[in-house]
């Protein structure tokens, strides 16, 4: 069940005015029930704006960390498979550093999802809060669904291919365990 709140329509509100909420329900059998008070704080548009930008560096930041861990793993995996190809076989310390590589994809894999901290679940956080508050940036809203999907791709599509990759590697280095 949802409900949308036409906030506009309320005559005189302006930024930093607090609205107290409380709602009543009522079932079929005349049972009410009724919430905790809920507070709203009414935001000027330019307080909306700042907290979308701050929203978008987080996101952005939480990338930096994303490529820089992808980097570190593909660095690993390339020593890993020089190592291989000049001794035939995989060492200790290679064995070591794919594990390495399998914790950095893990991280990775948590960075990206969909959960609150994740980017992904910040993405649509960030544009269920534009849609909320109807805000008229095209621009932005687009940008936002775009790297959206392309993220959710990301994590649905090409994360579970490399993480299989990397456990047949792993179980393969081990002499198939």
């Amino acid at each position: 069940f949802g409900y949308g709140w036409d906030l506009t329509q309320i005559p005189g509100l302006a930024a930093g005015d607090v609205l107290a909420v409380r709602i009543t329900a009522e079932d079929g059998k005349s049972q009410l029930t009724t919430t905790s008070v809920r507070r709203l704080t009414i935001i000027s548009e330019e307080q909306l704006a700042n907290r979308i930008a701050a929203g978008q560096g987080s996101i952005l930041n939480q990338l930096a960390e994303t490529l820089r861990l992808a980097r570190q793993a593909f660095e690993q995996t390339a020593a890993i498979e020089t190592g291989l190809r000049e001794a035939g076989q995989i060492s200790a310390s290679d064995l070591h550093q794919l594990q390495s590589v399998q914790h950095n994809q893990r991280q990775i894999e948590q960075l990206l999802d969909n959960s609150p901290q994740g980017v992904e679940g910040q993405l649509a956080a960030l544009l269920a809060e534009l849609a909320a508050n109807r805000v008229a940036n095209q621009a932005v809203g687009d940008r936002l669904n775009d790297l959206h999907k392309r993220v959710g791709d990301v994590n649905r599509q090409s994360l579970p291919k490399i993480d299989q990759a990397l456990a047949a590697a792993f179980k393969a280095a081990r002499g198939g365990e």
